[in-house]
Parts: structure tokens; sequence; C-alpha cells
């Protein structure tokens, strides 16, 4: 399978892979107003059933040397999973939605609670 081979400062990190998936490796950087920040790395990966893993997670320092190389193993080190996947999907639309409404200043109603009513400002409309 294709797979990350993680190097930092000459030393293997991992070898991050999935049959089936996608893979995300990332160095970040940020910096706030006062000159702090961070800079990290991260390898994270997603499997078909909607699961997040991850083979690491660390902060890098200045003059850290990475290298990321792209190569066909047929074996590749764990992960460790870190967000499983939901149960149901639509409960993140459910939140979504609830997000919305409250940013738009609408009420919900579900039907469960009153026949025909829908989303208004502030109103009912039966």
């Amino acid at each position: 399978m294709r797979a990350f081979e993680i190097h930092l400062n000459g030393k293997k990190l991992c070898v991050a892979g999935l049959k089936t998936g996608t893979l995300l490796f990332a160095v970040s950087c940020s910096e706030n107003n006062q000159g702090r920040g961070d800079v990290g790395l991260g390898m994270t990966g997603m499997l078909l059933t909607q699961e997040t893993v991850r083979w690491q997670q660390r902060g890098l320092r200045m003059n850290d040397a990475i290298l990321l190389k792209i190569v066909e193993s047929p074996k590749t080190d764990k992960y460790k999973t870190i967000q499983k996947a939901p149960s149901d999907d639509r409960k993140y639309e459910k939140a979504y939605v609830r997000r919305m409404a409250k940013e738009f200043g609408w009420t919900l109603q579900s039907e469960a609670r009153r026949k025909k009513t829908a989303i208004t400002r502030g109103r009912r409309v039966e």
C-alpha cells in the first residue's frame, strides 16, 4: 500500500498508511500579536468508516528538519483512533440547523411537539 514515511532530524518517526482511506500530513505554524506561537507536525487519516486516526502529533522547534517520503509498504505502523464515527450522521446536520437558527434569531419546534409549525422569526405560522 502507499504510505508516508516521516523522519524528524534524521530519526524515523513512523510509517503511516491505510488500505482504504485518506492520509493527511500537516506542518502548522501559528503566531499571535505578542509574537508567541507554535509549530507542529501532524500525521492523521480518515477511514472509510469516518473514524479519524492519528500516528503522530508533536511540537516542532527552530531548525528541526522534516523528511516525508512517499513509499510503497506492505506493513505500516499502528495508529490510534482519536474520533469515532458518529452513530447517526444526522447528529451534525441537526447541530448545524440549530446553530444557524440561533444565528438568525429563529425559533425551532419539532413536528412531534406541534403539528404544522414552521421556522419563523419569533412567530408561529400554522
